[in-house]
C-alpha cells in the first residue's frame, strides 16, 4: 500500500526534520510503501523525503493553516491510499505497523486524558464552526497525528480549511486553533481506530503503566518563544 506522511516544518521548526524522517524510516509502517512529504520553506535536499514547498507564518497562524498548506498539494497526495499528518517536533521510538490502519485514524490527547468529560478543551462557544456542545461524548483527540485512507482524509482536511475560512470572515479564533476543528470533524464522523497517548507522548511525560511510548512529542523542543517567530 502506498502511504504518504505529511510533515509540514518551516522556519525553526525545520531543526526536527531530519530526525523525525529518520525514524520514520526506521519504525513507521515499513511492510508498506511509505513516501515522506515534507512541506517546508527550506529548498535543501531532505534526506529520505520529498521537499514540498510551504510559506512559514506566525504563531498561530502557522498551525492554524496547516491544512490549507496541504491541500495546496491536494492533486499530488490524491496518488497515495493512505495520509498521515504528523507534527515536526515528534519522533517514532518503537516499531508500528497495520495495528495503525483504520478508515479514520485519531490519537488520543496526552494532556487532557484524565480530565473529565466537561473539563476537555473543545470549543465551546456557538458562534464558532468548531463548537462542542456541553454534554457531547467524545475523546479530545491531538492535532499531532491523524491518518486515513486518503477520501477520508481530504475530505476532513478540505472540511478543516473550510470551517476556519468561516470563522476567520467572522473574526473568530477557535480555542486550540486548527485541534479545535479537528475534534469537532471527528465529533462528526467518530475516528473509525482511536490510538492511545503512546502514540503521541510528551517527551518528558509520565504515561499511565499499560502505555508504551512509540511516538515521542516535543523532542528537544527548544524555548516556544523562540519557535514562534
Amino acid at each position: 500500500m502506498r502511504v504518504g506522511v505529511c510533515i509540514l516544518a518551516t522556519g525553526k521548526y525545520n531543526r526536527f526534520v531530519p530526525a523525525l524522517v529518520a525514524s520514520l524510516r526506521q519504525f513507521f509502517l515499513k511492510s508498506h510503501n511509505v513516501s515522506i512529504l515534507v512541506f517546508t520553506d527550506n529548498t535543501e535536499r531532505i534526506e529520505g523525503a520529498t521537499v514540498c514547498t510551504a510559506l512559514h507564518m506566525r504563531w498561530p497562524d502557522s498551525t492554524l493553516y496547516r491544512y490549507h498548506q496541504l491541500l495546496k498539494h491536494v492533486e499530488a497526495l490524491r496518488g497515495f491510499e493512505y495520509l498521515w499528518h504528523i507534527d515536526a517536533d515528534m519522533k517514532a521510538v518503537e516499531p508500528m505497523d497495520d495495528e495503525i490502519l483504520g478508515d479514520t485514524v485519531a490519537c488520543m490527547s496526552p494532556a487532557c486524558i484524565d480530565w473529565e468529560q466537561e473539563s476537555r478543551p473543545f470549543e465551546r462557544r456557538p458562534y464558532s464552526t468548531a463548537y462542542v456542545a456541553h454534554g457531547t461524548k467524545a475523546e479530545y483527540v491531538a492535532g499531532a497525528l491523524v491518518g486515513g485512507k486518503t477520501d477520508a482524509f481530504i475530505a476532513m482536511a478540505q472540511t478543516i480549511a473550510h470551517n476556519i475560512d468561516v470563522d476567520d470572515s467572522h473574526q473568530i479564533l477557535a480555542r486550540c486553533n486548527e485541534e479545535s476543528h479537528l475534534n469537532r470533524w471527528f465529533v462528526d464522523h467518530p475516528p473509525a481506530l482511536l490510538l492511545t497517548p503512546e502514540y503521541c507522548c510528551p517527551e518528558k511525560a509520565t504515561l499511565r503503566p499499560r502505555y508504551q511510548r512509540r511516538i515521542m512529542l516535543n523532542v528537544d523542543k527548544p524555548d516556544l518563544e523562540a519557535v514562534k517567530k
